[in-house]
C-alpha cells in the first residue's frame, strides 16, 4: 500500500505559472463549457503574482507536484469600509477531489484574511448547479448571499468584449 502524501499548502511561485493558467482554463471548461486561450490566463497569473496588491495565488502541492489552487483579488467596499477577499479561482484536479486540497487551500485563505486587519469577508461565484461545490462552502462556513441587486458592467478593454465579466 502506497503512503499517503502529505498536501501542503504554499503560495504559488514563477515555476507554478503555467500549471496555475493551465487550471484556470480547466475550471472554465468545467464549468462554463468553454474554452480559454492560455496566454492571456499565463499573463494574468504573472500579474499576480508581481503585484501582491491585486492579490494572490495559492497552491496545493503534493510531493512536487500542485493538484489545487485558489486565487485570490481584493475588492475594497466604501459602503463596509473594508476588503472582500474575492476568490477569483478554485480548482482540484479531479483525481485529488474530495480529499481534503480544497479545505486545506480555504482555510489558509480565511486565516490569512483574518489576520490581515482589513479582511471583513471572503467571496466567490458558483454555478448554481455547482451542488457539490456549494456544499464544500457551507460546510467551510460560507453561505449564499441573498440581494436584491443584479450586477452590470461595461467592457473597456475591447478585447476582452467577447469574454463575460469575471
Amino acid at each position: 500500500m502506497a503512503t499517503p502524501h502529505k498536501v501542503i499548502v504554499r503560495e504559488a511561485k514563477p515555476d507554478d505559472i503555467e500549471t496555475v493558467a493551465k487550471m484556470v482554463a480547466a475550471i472554465t471548461e468545467e464549468t462554463e463549457d468553454r474554452s480559454m486561450d492560455i496566454e492571456p490566463l499565463t499573463h494574468s497569473t504573472r500579474v499576480v503574482l508581481d503585484s501582491p496588491d491585486k492579490g494572490f495565488c495559492l497552491v496545493a502541492d503534493v510531493a512536487g507536484e500542485v493538484v489545487g489552487i485558489v486565487l485570490v483579488t481584493y475588492i475594497w467596499s466604501f459602503y463596509r469600509n473594508g476588503t472582500t477577499w474575492w476568490i477569483q479561482a478554485v480548482y482540484v484536479r479531479a483525481d485529488w477531489r474530495g480529499r481534503g486540497v480544497y479545505t486545506s487551500l480555504h482555510n489558509q485563505v480565511y486565516e490569512a484574511a483574518k489576520a490581515s486587519g482589513d479582511a471583513i469577508s471572503l467571496g466567490l461565484r458558483v454555478d448554481p448547479d455547482n451542488h457539490t461545490a456549494k456544499s464544500t462552502y457551507s460546510r467551510l462556513g460560507m453561505s449564499e448571499t441573498k440581494s436584491h441587486y443584479e450586477t452590470y458592467s461595461q467592457t473597456l478593454a475591447p478585447w476582452l468584449s467577447h469574454l463575460p465579466e469575471c
